[in-house]
């Protein structure tokens, strides 16, 4: 027996090295893609909160105590004159507002008397944040920015929040080089931009942008060299030109916009004869030419448009006749002075 015994193969040990390594490579792999980005993002805020006084890091669920714009005018040229007011007039607060968020676990605020935070939104003065820039490059998760007085400077790193969806720019002093620096915010789905100087050389970033389905500019200088550039943003819904320099022969760039919703026109050089630049648009529902120069003559073209539900013509002086054969001529379509 003890022959045999001697016999038998010795069984060779497996090498362990390899599952130590696989171990190794999936703790790098952790920490590359969720422990390093957390702890940079806490030194990011802790930076804000040590060189920005102020910005205030706001507790999560809060709101941010911010003297808000009214929204853009609708109808009259009233109320345009009374949002220029209020943008020149008006002190829209000199704090900056960051909300947040806990991500857990809860324990470890417990043992270690630390919070760990995620920041949403930033709303206020957009120079407040300057001393941290070369940090903000680290708060990942932001969604909402909402921005006053920001200039090309202050875009160096708010085009670093590259899952940015809304974005705000209010009274802002950027240029059209400042504008061209949009391109890195490839999950914008939002932007705004109200009494600004550029013209719109600039905005041929935005096709870049293809999850953008909102653009807002009001009271702002923008020209028909600027509306050849949006519409090259063929994925736009809703398209609000308030206040601007744009002519009816700049329509003629919208043409091919064919997902495009809302339009509005509002204090615009439009005439009668840009009108026609607007026929294409099949799936367009909300159409507002208030306080423009169009005509009822202009506005008999628009039947083409069998998907409109709302038209409206604040400031263009209607009799009734008029305004019953408009209702015809658009079933289904509300025609409202606001």
């Amino acid at each position: 027996m003890a022959g045999i015994a001697t016999q038998l193969p010795k069984t060779k040990r497996r090498a362990r090295w390899p599952y130590l390594l696989v171990v190794v490579a999936l703790l790098a792999v952790i920490s590359v893609k969720w422990l390093v980005p957390i702890a940079m993002e806490q030194r990011a805020i802790a930076v804000i909160r040590a060189e920005c006084p102020l910005v205030s890091i706001t507790n999560p669920g809060g709101t941010s105590p911010l003297l808000l714009p009214p929204p853009p005018p609708k109808s009259t040229k009233d109320s345009l004159e009374l949002l220029t007011s209020f943008h020149q007039t008006t002190t829209l607060g000199t704090g900056t507002f960051a909300n947040t968020e806990y991500i857990g676990p809860a324990i470890f605020q417990e043992w270690t008397d630390h919070e760990l935070l995620r920041i949403e939104l930033i709303a206020g003065d957009a120079e407040n944040l300057r001393p941290a820039a070369d940090k903000l490059h680290w708060l990942q998760h932001v969604r909402n920015v909402c921005f006053y007085d920001a200039s090309d400077e202050d875009m160096n790193y708010i085009r670093q929040f590259t899952n940015l969806e809304s974005l705000t720019l209010l009274n802002p002093s950027i240029t059209d080089a400042g504008l061209s620096r949009f391109g890195t915010l490839s999950n914008l789905r939002r932007l705004k931009i109200r009494q600004a100087e550029f013209q719109g050389s600039g905005l041929a970033s935005l096709s870049k942008l293809k999850q953008l389905e909102e653009l807002e500019i009001t009271l702002t200088p923008l020209t028909d060299q600027g509306l050849k550039y949006i519409g090259q943003s063929s994925g736009l819904k809703s398209l609000l030109l308030i206040g601007t320099s744009v002519t009816g022969e700049g329509l003629k760039h919208l043409q091919d916009m064919k997902n495009l919703e809302t339009l509005s026109l509002v204090g615009t050089d439009i005439t009668d004869a840009g009108l026609k630049h607007l026929l294409p648009l099949a799936n367009l529902e909300d159409l507002n030419l208030s306080e423009t120069a169009v005509t009822f003559d202009g506005v008999r073209q628009l039947y083409v448009l069998h998907n409109l539900r709302r038209l409206r013509l604040g400031g263009l002086e209607l009799s009734e006749a008029q305004r019953d054969e408009l209702q015809r001529t658009l079933p289904g379509c509300e025609v409202t002075r606001y």
